[in-house]
């Protein structure tokens, strides 16, 4: 739980549950209220602000516009990069946010970290900082999307060098699902920037505050493309991996041809010696033994030296 009041003719200041009922909102103060819902709920909030946050009970990631205010629900991505099955809400009034979520979809810490000092942010709208939170959480599918790039990088060196391990298509089919949910989060996203960005979303919305959902637009279409590239770069790894397979397996039959040459040239030889004819060459008793067995190692030795080489060759 946290609750953060700016004032630009003021003090910014963080405060406790009992200091609620003091806070007076102008035009040049800003209420923030971040935490889950049995937290909020156990809250004395402002008559207003109470009764706009009980009115906001999404079921889905949605918009809702009510006469004072609006909802926004928008599944996020925690930080350990998987998606968050429960649904971040801000209520969303002229002078004041409420954002509630359960676990990481709430936690803001990195946002406030910035907040160093006194601060201009008690000018800003509830809108201008549902941008704002809206945008730190498009940051979140970004840091992922580079931590995917990294261990693509990371696979596709490995296949490159011929240190693959055995896993590597599972580490590919762990890579496609995750690239797969992202992708299905930012779906997620696009009806409700695009909501927030229609003509008739609050006609008297100020243009500064337009200007800001137009910026959070341009930046999920960003996000878009990131994740639709590499969702491409996935594929692209599994197509470079299967090349790699087939020039092994090629590699791998060469050298099993010229062992198999090897195999029947000793299979003729042996053949040869074999023969029930009376020649001088048959009656040289051990000699000739060990003159026959000394050739068939020895095309065997010429064969595995070539297959090997040929294996080794690229």
């Amino acid at each position: 739980m946290h609750i953060q009041f700016y004032n630009a003719r003021g003090h910014d200041r963080a405060l406790e549950a009992k200091d609620l009922a003091k806070v007076r909102l102008t035009a040049d103060s800003l209420l923030w209220i971040n935490g889950t819902a049995d937290e909020i709920e156990a809250l004395k909030l402002p008559i207003a602000i109470g009764g706009a946050v009980a009115s906001c009970r999404p079921g889905k990631a949605d918009v809702r516009v009510h006469d004072a205010h609006y909802c926004v629900a928008l599944p996020v991505l925690d930080k350990g990069g998987t998606a968050s099955t429960s649904l971040l809400s801000l209520v969303v009034g002229q002078d004041w946010l409420c954002s509630v979520g359960d676990g990481e979809a709430a936690d803001f810490s990195g946002l406030l970290r910035h907040d160093v000092g006194e601060t201009m942010k008690g000018k800003l709208s509830g809108s201008t900082l549902a941008a704002a939170l809206i945008a730190d959480h498009f940051g979140r599918v970004h840091e992922r999307v580079a931590v995917i790039n990294r261990e693509i990088d990371r696979m596709e060196e490995r296949v490159l060098t011929g240190r693959e391990s055995r896993n590597t298509l599972q580490v590919m089919a762990v890579l496609r699902r995750q690239a797969s949910r992202l992708r299905e989060l930012v779906d997620a996203y696009r009806a409700i920037v695009h909501t927030l960005n229609r003509p008739d979303f609050l006609p008297d919305m100020a243009s500064e505050d337009k200007n800001h959902f137009a910026h959070l637009q341009a930046g999920y279409e960003r996000l878009e493309d990131d994740v639709a590239r590499v969702r491409d770069t996935v594929v692209a790894s599994f197509e470079l991996y299967a090349t790699r397979v087939a020039q092994d397996t090629n590699r791998l039959l060469r050298t099993l041809t010229f062992f198999t040459i090897g195999i029947g040239l000793i299979g003729a030889l042996a053949g040869i010696f074999g023969m029930n004819f009376k020649a001088a060459l048959f009656e040289r008793g051990e000699s000739g033994f060990a003159l026959a067995t000394a050739a068939m190692a020895s095309i065997l030795l010429a064969t595995t030296a070539v297959a090997f080489r040929s294996y080794r060759k690229p």
